[in-house]
């Protein structure tokens, strides 16, 4: 399997993750298509923080501070990117 078959693979994972929440936090920047990914890896960011009003508030303050950081790495590797 190549490595963007495996990235794209683990991003259904995620997609249809029960918990929408166990992301893997040990993101490879060294894909074929960076941008691509990042962007995906983004939106599912931004999806998991919509879905946080939906929690309990000892879950939501476990989890948002983890998704906040994340996205900020996530934008800071766009902003590297950019052409």
């Amino acid at each position: 399997m190549t490595d963007i078959t495996y990235w794209h693979a683990h991003c259904i994972f995620l997609l249809t993750n029960q918990e929408g929440f166990a992301m893997d936090m040990n993101f490879d920047f060294q894909p074929v298509y960076p941008r691509h990914d990042l962007l995906v890896e983004i939106g599912q960011v931004e999806m998991a923080i919509d879905g946080l009003s939906e929690r309990e508030d000892v879950e939501r303050g476990a989890l948002q501070p983890d998704l906040e950081s994340r996205m900020e790495s996530l934008l800071e590797a766009l902003d590297h990117l950019a052409v």
